[in-house]
């Protein structure tokens, strides 16, 4: 019986996702929005597994170091059957704008498409994740809510109208501008990283680090970035895809999020 179930499923399968950078914001939602969807298979790449693991059928985690070119070879050779490459991670160890942070997210890139392009067939869609590449000086900044960015990942991925396009990039943001001035007081508390311990025991939490909730260097150059960020999403827009969220209420739904998780009281 169970085999005829395992049989069942895999002729179901039309696509087969992998995501490097599955534990991330939006690594996690893509996967979680994929397997929510029919006919797809996801593996999930990282180096460590998430606290609060994925738990479906469809959904296969492989811890893998993608900076060592041996591991990344051993444990990817077999994915012969991928569709879609989801490139969602970047190595963080050195400055943005260094050599040494070019040349190592290089070497993670070549390591995994070494590995797995040489067998996957039936490859039809890669979508790399970057950030905004340019930028110019304005008074508002926009904001990527990880639910927006996963469904525009699978909307690029299966509309034939935008994957038979060679090489398109779209900007994936929330749809409208804001200032940190305007929403930061419904965010702000004091520093508790001292008390921290204290508050996980207390309200029952999962054992985290309060260095392990966020990417707070980005933060901190997000914060402190000395021009403003103003991207556009018309191009998307005018190839249908109609997926928005206002930045507030998108923090505060991963907020709300990450108190369902009991990573945060």
């Amino acid at each position: 019986m169970a085999a005829k179930e395992s049989d069942r499923n895999e002729a179901a399968t039309i696509y087969v996702a992998v995501i490097f950078g599955v534990t991330g914001l939006v690594g996690k939602e893509l996967a979680r929005r994929l397997i929510l969807k029919r006919n797809w298979k996801v593996y999930g790449i990282a180096r460590s597994p998430e606290s609060i693991p994925l738990k479906n059928p469809n959904f296969h985690f492989i811890s893998c170091d993608l900076l060592n070119p041996l591991e990344t070879k051993q444990k990817l050779l077999f994915l012969q059957d991928v569709t879609h490459i989801f490139w969602i991670t970047w190595a963080s160890q050195f400055p943005l704008d260094s050599q040494e942070c070019c040349e190592q997210n290089k070497d993670m890139m070549s390591n995994a498409l070494n590995a797995i392009l040489p067998t996957a067939k039936a490859l039809k869609h890669v979508s790399l994740q970057t950030g905004t590449r340019e930028c110019w000086e304005e008074t508002y900044i926009d904001g990527s809510d990880a639910r927006l960015v996963s469904e525009q990942y699978i909307w690029a991925a299966t509309n034939d109208a935008i994957s038979s396009i060679d090489g398109q990039a779209f900007n994936a943001i929330n749809g409208n501008s804001f200032t940190w001035k305007e929403i930061w007081p419904a965010l702000a508390m004091a520093d508790k990283k001292t008390v921290w311990d204290d508050i996980v025991i207390r309200e029952g939490l999962i054992q985290t680090e309060m260095e392990d909730l966020a990417n707070w260097a980005f933060l901190d150059v997000l914060f402190r970035c000395p021009f403003k960020l103003l991207g556009t999403r018309d191009k998307a827009d005018r190839l249908g895809f109609t997926v928005r969220y206002k930045e507030l209420n998108s923090i505060l739904y991963w907020i709300d999020f990450m108190r369902g998780e009991k990573l945060i009281p």
